[in-house]
């Protein structure tokens, strides 16, 4: 719940909400259809569902951006850090 509320405050006084949607949901059964850029602060026991999932949902050319573990079958497009808990990895589906 305050990540959420944290990262709308962020998006604000960063001047993107009107570009964003933070949302606190079950990931399961959320629809990915409609976006074309999803964030994932995931744990590494979820990664190879959570790929699976955006394999089924994401249109061709959406980008994904997994912090702290990667997706483990998919080559990222970019890696800005892979080590430790500020990792990320650039996806594109």
């Amino acid at each position: 719940y305050w990540l959420v509320l944290y990262s709308r405050l962020k998006s604000f006084q960063r001047g993107t909400s009107k570009n964003t949607q933070f949302f606190r949901k079950d990931l399961w059964k959320f629809p990915l259809h409609n976006y074309n850029y999803c964030v994932i602060f995931g744990v590494e026991e979820m990664m190879t569902r959570l790929e699976d999932k955006f394999e089924k949902e994401l249109a061709k050319g959406s980008k994904v951006i997994a912090c702290r573990f990667p997706l483990p079958n998919k080559q990222p497009i970019k890696v800005l850090t892979d080590s430790g808990v500020d990792s990320v990895w650039i996806y594109e589906f």
